[in-house]
């Protein structure tokens, strides 16, 4: 076989070729980049002993291929070519440093990316997280192995030391960790729990208030309450959605465990009053009275908003009207109509808190949560 132009027989880049198969993966043709990416598949074959170096300048070369990807198609199949390489190296952490540098350079070239290439960029990490649990998979969820990738998450995307002007990177890996893991078909508690750890670290110590939000939302409640997992975005083919309606529909984990790490985070006296404060909320989901209560109100109670507490309420009254023998209340009647004809939206936590109290408390409390003074309508709404 003839050794691909760019590439020594030992596997490294030349010098000579170098400079000119970096153009080649930048080009504006996608024919030449389609052949480049060929070429950086067989190299990453080869090398059994990268450098951090080596793999930095790749990952930048790359970053430009997927730059000058045009159209949807194109994007979202370029995408998921430069996640699916992580499995062709000829060791585990060869792909472990291929995983690590490539948050190093979403991290380097963050704020460079205007909002006409993001939706591209996203993708792009939302199919490195899919790929490396893939990954994973592939290593039979082996415990070192899953403590490999946990780190590099801790250490690239969900780092501490990311910026504030950084932080789509650490909220859209929140947004993608639960439906990935779940795509990739993980079947073992002790691998959600090691792959949690990031997260929690984050939990404990961010200073960013929409990350916490984000990690309430989008990690623990849907792990609490799997009906409220966010859908997943747009797939590129027909077997991928297949594999994805083939995937469990929640993630193993273990309660007691969860609740104890959220505990452990609330109680540490570095942990901020905010972080401390969610920390408790979130630990309220894992209770097992909780936990029993969001078989039926969960879903509608996490998933927030004035039609999901509507949703949830109705179904409340539906249920003492039975036990009562009356078809409709007056109070009930009360209830959904004001619930109806409401403007505002009710919050997570308030429809959350709500959900846990008796059917009476929450009758009264839902009267006054209803009934106090809306905020004033914007001006431009007005117009």
């Amino acid at each position: 076989l003839r050794q691909p132009r760019g590439v020594e027989r030992s596997g490294r880049m030349s010098t000579e070729h170098g400079g000119a198969f970096a153009k080649q993966l930048a080009s504006n043709d996608k024919k030449t980049r389609d052949k480049a990416v060929k070429v950086v598949r067989k190299y990453l074959a080869a090398r059994a002993d990268p450098t951090p170096q080596d793999y930095l300048k790749l990952w930048k070369a790359l970053f430009y291929c997927m730059w000058h990807s045009d159209k949807p198609l194109v994007q979202h199949e370029l995408a998921a070519q430069l996640a699916a390489l992580v499995h062709v190296m000829p060791t585990f952490e060869a792909s472990a440093l291929y995983l690590s540098t490539f948050w190093a350079t979403m991290a380097r070239e963050w704020q460079g990316i205007d909002h006409h290439r993001l939706n591209k960029f996203l993708t792009l990490m939302r199919r490195v997280c899919f790929e490396s649990f893939e990954l994973l998979k592939k290593q039979g969820w082996a415990e070192e192995r899953v403590l490999a990738i946990a780190q590099v998450l801790e250490e690239g995307p969900l780092s501490h030391r990311l910026g504030a002007s950084q932080s789509g990177i650490r909220t859209h890996v929140c947004d993608v960790f639960v439906p990935e893991l779940l795509r990739a078909g993980c079947e073992s508690a002790n691998v959600t729990h090691l792959l949690l750890e990031p997260f929690f670290g984050a939990l404990g110590s961010a200073k960013d208030r929409p990350l916490l939000s984000r990690l309430a939302a989008s990690v623990f409640e849907p792990l609490a309450m799997p009906e409220t997992t966010p859908a997943d975005g747009i797939r590129g083919d027909d077997s991928e959605e297949e594999e994805e309606a083939a995937a469990p529909k929640a993630l193993p984990f273990n309660a007691p465990f969860v609740a104890a790490r959220l505990l452990a985070i609330a109680s540490d006296t570095a942990t901020q009053p905010h972080n401390r404060e969610l920390a408790h909320s979130l630990r309220d989901l894992f209770d097992a009275p909780t936990a029993q209560a969001g078989k039926k109100a969960g879903k509608n109670a996490a998933a927030g908003g004035l039609a999901s507490l509507q949703a949830t309420l109705k179904d409340l009254v539906r249920d003492d009207a039975k036990k009562s023998g009356k078809k409709k209340g007056p109070l009930g009647n009360e209830m959904k109509l004001e619930v109806t004809t409401a403007k505002r939206k009710v919050s997570t936590e308030d429809a959350a808190r709500l959900i846990k109290h008796s059917r009476k408390g929450l009758r009264e409390e839902v009267e006054t949560l209803l009934r106090a003074p809306e905020p004033e309508p914007e001006a431009a709404a007005e117009e």
